[in-house]
């Protein structure tokens, strides 16, 4: 359900941005993140600081866009939470010597530690490069790119490497 909802967020920042501007997108999709967050904290009754932060994080660059009438900044915002994302799973790896993917899925696919350790360094160098190379689209490129990009390339990317994760870890599954 969660991914149906972020799905739903990026899909309405790309329509907003194709019938009205980037900054109507920016502002219909920080109304979109915090209604979202509003929503799921009453529904389950706790704050969830991952969607905190990203609503935090969307309202912050999303702000300083429309004050600033600079799109650049929203534009950082998938390169922080893809940085942030590779420092989370390096730094837990670094200080408890276990990965925080190991951590939420040994239960569910009980794999050997050197496999956890090499999906952790993966997802690590996946997320920094894609944070940089959303700079190098943002940067680079046209705003209208850059949302294309967004939608389709980062969307894309994170498929292709995910089939590929599952097809790295299928030869370690345990057949019932």
């Amino acid at each position: 359900m969660k991914f149906i909802v972020d799905i739903a967020l990026i899909v309405l920042f790309f329509a907003s941005y194709k019938f009205y501007d980037i900054y109507t997108a920016v502002g219909i999709t920080m109304i979109a993140y915090l209604l979202q967050f509003v929503i799921q904290s009453i529904i389950q009754r706790k704050i969830d600081k991952v969607q905190m932060g990203l609503a935090g994080m969307v309202l912050i660059l999303g702000s300083a866009t429309l004050l600033f009438r600079n799109e650049l900044f929203f534009k950082w915002k998938p390169t922080v939470v893809y940085w942030i994302l590779a420092a989370v799973l390096y730094g837990t790896y670094l200080v408890t010597k276990k990965t925080l993917l190991q951590r939420l899925g040994n239960n569910a696919f009980p794999l050997p530690e050197k496999i956890w350790v090499n999906l952790n360094n993966a997802w690590v160098i996946f997320f920094a490069l894609l944070g940089g190379l959303n700079l190098i689209i943002a940067y680079g490129f046209s705003t209208d790119v850059w949302v294309h990009f967004k939608l389709f390339g980062l969307l894309g990317l994170m498929l292709v490497f995910l089939v590929g994760q599952g097809i790295y870890v299928s030869k370690y599954m345990v057949k019932e």
